[in-house]
Formats: structure tokens, C-alpha cells, sequence
């Protein structure tokens, strides 16, 4: 049983369904009943134009990453833009606006909006 579920997502065509849900401290993105890994922390679950795949973010050890088809991108970031979301360039192609933080000096912290891209092979 789930400690915490949100209100499900469908895909355009409403054939595939979608939820976040949270068990002990960790979440999950559930499609078709089938789990995703379990993160610190999981957001944004995003089905492709054509429904064919699932892109997410994800956060763990405190930096966030995106989740495509179950294979995590590379590229860490500090978050992402409240209200921003997943969008898809092509079928296989998509971006997502995110935060990246840097320690310029003992007192200060910088931050820049960066433009991440991916493409789900």
C-alpha cells in the first residue's frame, strides 16, 4: 500500500494512465502498474506527442535529473523552474528549463536557467 498518491495523469489519447506515489520516504512515477526506481523526490510525469514514452524528473542525494523510459539522463541540475514543465520538441526530443547552482565564493552562491535537452533513444 502507498503512503500518498496524486491525482493521476492520462496520456493525449487516454489510454495510458500515470501517478507520483510515496512509500516510507521515498516516491515513485507508476505507469500501467509498473513502478519506476524509487527516488528521494519525483515530478513532472510527461507523456511523448505519441504517447509511446514517459519522461519525468527525479531527485536524488538532493540533485535532479531527468527519467526517460525508465534511463536516467546524465545531466544534473539544483531544480527546476516553478511552473515549468517537460516539453517535447519531436517525438524523440524534448527540454526542460532547470536551475543550476554554483559556490562562487564562501558568502555567495550564483544560480543560472539553463535550457536542458534530451532525446529518449
Amino acid at each position: 500500500a502507498w503512503d500518498a498518491v496524486t491525482p493521476p495523469q492520462f496520456s493525449s489519447d487516454s489510454r495510458f494512465l500515470t501517478y507520483m506515489a510515496r512509500k516510507d520516504a521515498t516516491w515513485r512515477v507508476v505507469s500501467e502498474g509498473r513502478e519506476s526506481k524509487a527516488y528521494d523526490g519525483v515530478a513532472l510525469p510527461t507523456f511523448s506527442p505519441d504517447c509511446k514514452h514517459l519522461v519525468f524528473t527525479a531527485m536524488q542525494g538532493g540533485e535532479w535529473f531527468v527519467v526517460a523510459d525508465g534511463v536516467e539522463g546524465k545531466q544534473r541540475f539544483g531544480g527546476f523552474l516553478r511552473g515549468s514543465r517537460i516539453e517535447f520538441d519531436s517525438e524523440g526530443s524534448f527540454h526542460i528549463l532547470g536551475i543550476q547552482l554554483s559556490l562562487l565564493n564562501a558568502a555567495q552562491a550564483g544560480m543560472k536557467i539553463v535550457r536542458l535537452e534530451a532525446e529518449i533513444r
